[in-house]
């Protein structure tokens, strides 16, 4: 994005997937604060975003009183190393809370501009639940290794009339042998690469009658 604007990644599961690989583009601090992850499960069941602080909160009291209590001079010692390494980690934490708090609060009453899955199985209810995040209007593109998948979300959409101009489309492509003097597609290959289906997403607001 140039260090514009915000890219937001969805994801299931009690921990968010690292961005390890980002090292490699070279990117600056402020392209990478572009960069932001959130808890699909806890956005779709209206979590505010910060419900855990409670639970951390009250586990550093719970270990305060633990060290106060500790008379073993040796084990304390210890325990309040750990501790201090246990109160870095909070603070990081804190912060991933907030960020993804406003991230919430930014899906929800802005909605977002452009929307892209990737959708290893069935995509129709993930996109269905995903779709009120994003604005009137706006483009989304559903990426998946099927067709099958892809036309049944595509027959639903139009149906439901939640989006127009939604069309599937393959994505062909050519593996290439690249030697000195003999650089040519593969003789043999599959050209399948996959298949795309995208839109326009509209609001269904039928007029009363």
């Amino acid at each position: 994005l140039g260090g514009c604007g915000e890219a937001i990644t969805l994801y299931v599961g009690p921990t968010s997937p690292g961005n390890t690989f980002l090292n490699y583009f070279n990117f600056s601090e402020k392209e990478k604060g572009t960069l932001r992850k959130c808890d699909m499960p806890r956005l779709l069941a209206g979590f505010p975003g910060d419900e855990h602080l409670e639970v951390i909160e009250a586990a550093e009291t719970r270990r305060r009183k633990n060290l106060a209590g500790m008379g073993d001079v040796n084990k304390k010692k210890d325990e309040e190393e750990r501790f201090q390494d246990w109160l870095v980690k909070k603070k990081k934490v804190r912060q991933e809370l907030k960020i993804q708090k406003e991230t919430f609060r930014v899906l929800r009453e802005e909605g977002a501009d452009s929307l892209v899955m990737i959708a290893k199985w069935e995509p129709q209810r993930s996109l269905l639940k995903l779709l009120p995040y994003l604005g009137s209007g706006r483009r989304f593109v559903v990426c998946s290794e099927y067709l099958e998948p892809l036309v049944r979300t595509r027959e639903i959409l139009e149906e439901q009339k939640l989006a127009i101009g939604v069309r599937v489309v393959d994505t062909w492509f050519r593996q290439y042998q690249v030697i000195p003097l003999r650089t040519h597609p593969m003789m043999r290959m599959n050209g399948a690469g996959g298949y795309l289906l995208y839109g326009t997403k509209v609001e269904n607001n039928p007029r009363d009658e």
